[in-house]
């Protein structure tokens, strides 16, 4: 699960998703935000250019510290 980037990229995003989305399905569980930054990074650290390009656009939207 640690070393899985896509796995990580995935399960990051659709938390900052929920958030952004308010049609986002109930039935749909999401991890923590700050549980997400930390996939994200992990999945960014083992090379998902997904994960990467999705934290500069947070950052640009003043949504990651």
């Amino acid at each position: 699960m640690h070393d899985d980037p896509q796995g990580l990229y995935i399960t990051g995003a659709a938390a900052f998703l929920r958030i952004q989305d308010s049609d986002f399905p109930d039935s749909c569980t999401t991890v923590p935000v700050e549980e997400a930054r930390i996939m994200l990074k992990r999945a960014a650290e083992l090379g998902s250019e997904d994960a990467k390009q999705l934290i500069h656009c947070l950052q640009s939207e003043e949504c990651w510290e």
